[in-house]
Order: C-alpha cells, then sequence, then structure tokens
C-alpha cells in the first residue's frame, strides 16, 4: 500500500469522512464530477485506492462502536433498597450508641418495652436520652430502621424455615455470582444518574426562585380604580353589540369622511339672457357647505309633532309589566303607584321580581315602582334607538 503525500493524504481522510456519513451515492457523485482528477483515488485502479479503503475502514469502525453504546444505553430501573444500609443523620458517636443499643435490646425482648423504658427514664428525670422513643422526635426513623434490621436478622437465625426471602436470597447469591457484580454495576449506574437529575432539578428550582425574587413586585402603576356600590347591583348592562351595529357604525364614520360634491345648476340654451343671469345670482346668493356637513331635508317641527301627540288617535302609550294593558305615557307613573300598592297584584308583582331579580330582595315599594319604570323606560329608549337605526341604514343606501 502506497502512502500518498500529505495534501492528498488529508483529501482522502475527509473524503472517507464524508463518504461515511452521506453513503456510496455521494461517492459515485464525485466519481461522475471528478473533472480535475482530485479524487481519482476513489477509482480501483488508482495506486491511492488501497489507502482510501483503509482510512474508509479506520473511521466505519468507531462509528459502529458508538452506535452500538447508544442502542445499549437504556433507562435503568429502579434497584431495590438495601434493607442494611443507612443513611445516618448528624449525630453524635454518643448518641448513635444509645439508639443502636436501645434498638437492640427491643428487638431481642418486644415491642412493649419502648413505653416501660420511656417512663422509667421518666422517673428518673433523664428524658431527653431516650428523646429518640417519640415518633415526633428528628431520630426516631433512624432507631425505627435499625430496630427492623435487628428483627430481621434475629428472625433468619432463629427460625430460618419460615424466613424464606433470606434463604433465596442466599442460595441466588451462592449459585451465580456474576448476577452479584452485575446488580452492583447497575446500582451504581443508577445512583449515579439519579444524583445528576437530582441536581439538575434543584438548580432548576434554586433558578426559578431567584427570578421569582428577582421581580420588584412593590414596583407597579395603578390604572385605575372601580368602586361598586348598591346600584351596581340593581342595575343591568347594556345589550350587547351585534356584527350587524359595528358594521353600520364604521359605515357611517366612513360616510362622514367622504365629501359629497354638490353638482351646479345648468341654464337651458334656448333661454333668454335675462333668465341666464337669474340663477347665476341665485348661486351666488347661497352659502357654501362646509366640508364634512351633511344636509338632511326640511322635516316636520316641534310644534306640528306635539300638536300631532295630543290628538287622541296618535297619543303614545307604554305596556305595563305587571298588567300587560297600554297606559299612557302621562298616566304611567300614578299608574304604578296605584298599582304597587294594591293587595290583589301582590302575586304579579312577586312574580316581576323573581323574572328580573335572581336574588332575594328586601326593595320597598318606591323601591320598585322606580326600579319598573326605569326598565320600561330603558326598553322604548332601545325601541327607539332600533328604530332610528333602521332610518340611519334606509338614509344611507
Amino acid at each position: 500500500m502506497s502512502i500518498p503525500p500529505i495534501q492528498l493524504r488529508d483529501t482522502i481522510e475527509k473524503t472517507a469522512g464524508y463518504v461515511l456519513k452521506n453513503g456510496s451515492s455521494f461517492e459515485e457523485r464525485l466519481i461522475n464530477n471528478d473533472k480535475d482528477g482530485k479524487f481519482s483515488f476513489l477509482k480501483p485502479d488508482n495506486e491511492y485506492h488501497e489507502y482510501y479503503k483503509a482510512q474508509l475502514s479506520k473511521t466505519e469502525a468507531p462509528t459502529k462502536e458508538t452506535k452500538e453504546k447508544q442502542s445499549e444505553t437504556k433507562p435503568l430501573e429502579k434497584p431495590k433498597d438495601l434493607e442494611f444500609l443507612t443513611e445516618l443523620p448528624p449525630i453524635l458517636a454518643f448518641d448513635l450508641e444509645v439508639v443502636k443499643l436501645t434498638a437492640l435490646y427491643v428487638a431481642c425482648n418486644s415491642q412493649r418495652h419502648i413505653d416501660s423504658l420511656y417512663r422509667y427514664m421518666e422517673q428518673r428525670g433523664n428524658r431527653s436520652q431516650f428523646a429518640f422513643l417519640r415518633r415526633s422526635y428528628s431520630l426516631h426513623a433512624l432507631f425505627t430502621r435499625l430496630l427492623k434490621q435487628y428483627q430481621t436478622v434475629i428472625n433468619s437465625v432463629e427460625n430460618p424455615d419460615k424466613n424464606t426471602q433470606s434463604k433465596a436470597l442466599h442460595e441466588k447469591i451462592m449459585l451465580d455470582n456474576s448476577n452479584l457484580f452485575q446488580s452492583a454495576y447497575d446500582r451504581a449506574v443508577y445512583e449515579q444518574q439519579h444524583k445528576i437529575e437530582k441536581k439538575t432539578e434543584e438548580t432548576e428550582k434554586k433558578n426559578k426562585q431567584l427570578h421569582y425574587a428577582s421581580i420588584d413586585w412593590q414596583n407597579f402603576t395603578l390604572v385605575a380604580k372601580v368602586n361598586f356600590d348598591a346600584v351596581d347591583e340593581v342595575s343591568e348592562l347594556p345589550i350587547p353589540l351585534s356584527r350587524n351595529d359595528v358594521v353600520y357604525r364604521s359605515l357611517q364614520a366612513k360616510s362622514k369622511e367622504i365629501e359629497i360634491p354638490t353638482a351646479k345648476p345648468e341654464a337651458p340654451q334656448e333661454a333668454e339672457p335675462e333668465t341666464k343671469q337669474e340663477p347665476e345670482s341665485e348661486a351666488k346668493q347661497q352659502p357654501k357647505v362646509p366640508k364634512g356637513m351633511k344636509i338632511k331635508a326640511a322635516g316636520e317641527s316641534r310644534l306640528k309633532r306635539k300638536n300631532k301627540e295630543s290628538t287622541p288617535g296618535s297619543q303614545r302609550t307604554i305596556k305595563c309589566p305587571i298588567t300587560g294593558k297600554q297606559i299612557p305615557e302621562q298616566d304611567f307613573d300614578t299608574h304604578l303607584r296605584v298599582l304597587l300598592r294594591d293587595p290583589r297584584y301582590e302575586e304579579q308583582k312577586s312574580n316581576f321580581m323573581k323574572k328580573n331579580f335572581t336574588y332575594e330582595s328586601n326593595l320597598t315599594t318606591d323601591q320598585v315602582y322606580e326600579n319598573i319604570k326605569r326598565l320600561v323606560k330603558k326598553r322604548n329608549l332601545s325601541e327607539e334607538e332600533e328604530e332610528e337605526l333602521q332610518r340611519k341604514r334606509i338614509d344611507v343606501k
């Protein structure tokens, strides 16, 4: 195998890496597009082709190993807890010895000795030495863990036939030592991964706390203040706008911005010269219309409208919400006052209150009268607004 020069050697190594990434099709493409002979080592009859194949096999071997390692790395299951391994809290050696001896004493005798031992120490006046016997004490968990370990050892020695768990574990260790080493290795790997995950969680939690503490919660601006009183509880909200109303308002705003051009009056051709001067003088006398002003046609005066309303046929009426009758507008106030004080309409009044107010009311008769009057006027205003909107739509069209 002949070794190429340094420049060609670098080209061969880079080409081998690209061929492994992109596949054999990339190699064929290089051979077809090689006009200068730069990639002639790809051809089998070239003297440096063997060196290229060797570099290709070298770079291919570590990639296969890494893929195998990645496939082998699987999430490990949590191993069983070690029964005789205890993480000691911060404790003095003398106190640890006292806890161990007490746990061994209770395991050899029975659970009843815990209460008797604690009462005996209370009589002696030395309560702090055996304070770990209380469940609320911090070292009570260590005491119970040691007690369980001592009881397991004593039971396995005294009753070996009954303790099937320790017997099966002992047989497994004696038969297959390799499994023991593999489980120990898996436990070490799991603990290492668990430590890393726990450390990342702690850092994320710490960063969140720092970010939360860095916010200046006292630096804010008061935008507005809304006060709710008793009137807001009784008053009704306005009817929400529909899509057609919003479109109509936008069209109305646009129509105000558009200027309507006024056409000049044209004089007839066959008219005499005297008649031609009259429209010119009239046009001079007419004032100019300001920009954006909309001129409406002359309508009826207020006096005529008042006279029409005074006639008996065209008198405006309001429908009573309690009786359902049409009452003249000017007599509606007195009609409501009389009706609310009439005991015969007590049931209709309660039905009206249940229908319009969902909560229990303690309103007086005068307050009920004011509410009914306000609701009826609101209905009439909404009807008048709808009529006016329809009239405006017709004008716009």
